[in-house]
């Protein structure tokens, strides 16, 4: 188990322009020098309008950054240092949120343990709180996901 903390950018509207469509090199500089950081992952979105048939929530962050960690103490000690904050005020016109999250990784397709990440894309899908049966969600969820995923996979190639 990871944890990870999620920091998706936006822009107002009006500001969308003055945002930079990927994390700015400083402030991914500053995040690699960040203790008991096992990862950064940044993702953007995909160019072009983007439909999902399903789910319209509205627009799509500006960009992604994905940090992780190997416990929630090694992430607050991670937030607690300045390096974790520099470089975000250059972006003034940028709102950004950060959501701490775990991260379970799971074997897919027959392995016996789960693989490196190394998709050059994420899909971000959120649950929200609260479920009738939260513990039946994770049990069907768990189940499902990774063998439906390693399907994917193993069709894609």
């Amino acid at each position: 188990m990871t944890i990870v903390c999620e920091v998706a950018f936006a822009a107002a509207h009006a500001d969308e322009a003055a945002v930079p469509h990927h994390v700015p090199p400083d402030l991914a500089r500053h995040w690699k020098g960040l203790p008991d950081l096992l990862a950064l992952d940044v993702y953007a979105p995909a160019a072009g309008p983007i439909h999902d048939p399903y789910v319209q929530d509205g627009p799509a962050p500006m960009y992604l950054a994905m940090l992780a960690f190997a416990s929630l103490d090694a992430l607050d000690r991670a937030v607690r240092n300045a390096a974790s904050t520099a470089g975000l005020s250059a972006l003034e016109t940028a709102v950004f949120s950060c959501t701490a999250m775990r991260r379970s990784d799971h074997p897919i397709a027959g392995e016996t343990a789960p693989a490196a990440l190394v998709a050059p894309f994420s899909y971000v899908v959120r649950y929200h709180r609260p479920a009738a049966d939260e513990a039946l969600f994770v049990r069907h969820y768990i189940e499902t996901q990774p063998p439906l995923l390693g399907h994917c996979r193993a069709s894609a190639t």
